[in-house]
Formats: C-alpha cells, structure tokens, sequence
C-alpha cells in the first residue's frame, strides 16, 4: 500500500504544475478552455458547451502546444449548434466570452469600436414585452445636470422591439466648462405607429432615464471635463410607470 501511494504522489508531482496567478491549478504540458458567458438577454434558455467534442463543465485540459479548435455551443439541449467556431488559442488559461443580444443567437463577445473621445459613451437600447406598446419606438434623449432643465441633445433613436438599437454617442461634455456637475441623461418616448407621447421626459427625473453605466462610473478632470471607465453600454428598458432604461452590459476601457 505504502508502495502504490508514494507512486501516485511521484505522480501527481510531476503533472502539477503549481497555481497560476489566478489560483487555477494547472497541469504540466496542458492548457485550460472555459466558457463564460457575459451576458444573455433571453435567460430561460440553457446552454451546453464543447470543444472539439469535449464538453466543457467548468473547464477542460488541452495539450499545451494545441494552438486552435472549434467550439459548439447547443441550447436547450438540442442537437444542432447555434454556434460553431473556430477558435484560437494560447499557452495557458483560455476563457471564452460569449454573450447573446437581443433578438440574436450566442455569439463570441465582439470587441467594440471605441467612441470618438474618452470623453463620450457608446450606448444601445432595446425593450421588450413593455405593457400595452406596440413593435416600435421613438426615443428623443434629452440631457441635465440640475435634473430640473432638460437641453435637447438632437440623438433620436427607433427602436424595434426585442432588437437591439444602433450605437449613438453620449457627450458626458455636453455642458463643460460652463457647468461642472455631472450630467444625466432623460427621454420622451413616443409610438412609431400612432404618434402617442407614452413617456413624458419634463415629469421627472426618472422618466425615461438613460443610464450609461452598469457598474462604472464618471469622473471630471478640471482641465478636460468628464469621463467613464466605461465606453459602451447597453440598456434595457424597465417594465413600470418609469419606463427607465438600465445598463445590462458593458465594456470598459482598457
């Protein structure tokens, strides 16, 4: 007995590689595949993961010079993938990000294109299921920094429903240097189809909110204005007499 343990430590000694500096312990000779999913805008559906055939449940080891494979991601267990990708890959950790859109199959996180400045937000919106709308909308988004004086920004987006907008920017400089506090963002909303107001920006602060960030934040430097540590957002639209669009997804600076 004692013959066969310290064999298995022998072992054990030499596949281990330590812990990376992400405390995932790690095999020699061998790379790591896991998926993370972001984020997904349908959340009843499920999803199954492989790569080259492997199916993946937390992580699986991969011989350290294999430099690509095809991922498939299945949902609901069907048998059909929604999504069939070759995809590259390094020595070491390997961590896709995969995220579903509106009214869009699961796909590799795209990289996003940088707004014009550091000192603007990308943002999308969509909305779905809202009580009692139609399949489109008007949003003409307004802009304040005393949420009491709303100035026309000119952005007016058409959304259909459960489909993502276009991108359209957010100067967070708006108002700077004539006026330093930070800046929110307001929205009438109005039924494509029947010209009806359905939410009134002027009733209050909340009305039609835009938020720009989920978890980030702005801050103002005295000499160039302000900025985000995020630069693209997108937001949903909540369910109630608000009708507040809610940041769900982001992606930060570098």
């Amino acid at each position: 007995m004692k013959y066969y343990l310290g064999l298995c430590t022998l072992l054990l000694t030499l596949l281990l590689g330590g812990c990376d500096v992400d405390g995932v312990e790690s095999i020699k000779g061998f790379s790591t595949v896991s998926v993370n999913m972001q984020w997904r805008a349908d959340e009843s559906i499920t999803y199954k993961y492989t790569f080259d055939n492997d199916t993946i449940n937390g992580m699986i080891y991969i011989p350290r010079d294999k430099t690509s494979g095809v991922l498939r991601v299945f949902k609901n267990n069907e048998s059909t993938a929604v999504l069939e990708k070759e995809t590259t890959l390094q020595a070491g950790q390997n961590v896709i990000n995969l995220v579903q859109f509106p009214g869009s199959p699961v796909t590799i996180t795209p990289v996003e294109v940088d707004p014009s400045t550091t000192h603007h937000v990308r943002v999308r919106l969509f909305y779905e299921n809202i009580t009692g709308w139609g399949n489109s909308i008007k949003v003409d988004i307004f802009a304040t920094v005393d949420r009491k004086t709303y100035t026309p920004t000119g952005i007016s987006v058409v959304l259909e429903e459960g489909k993502l907008s276009d991108y359209f920017e957010l100067d967070l400089n708006q108002f700077f240097p004539a006026k330093t506090s930070k800046i929110y963002y307001n929205s009438d909303i109005t039924d494509v189809a029947t010209g009806s107001l359905l939410v009134d920006h002027s009733k209050g602060s909340n009305y039609g909110q835009i938020q720009y960030t989920q978890y980030g934040y702005a801050s103002i430097d005295a000499t160039t204005g302000w900025s985000c540590n995020v630069k693209s957002t997108i937001s949903q639209m909540q369910d109630n007499s608000y009708h507040r669009f809610l940041g769900v997804f982001e992606t930060p600076w570098e």
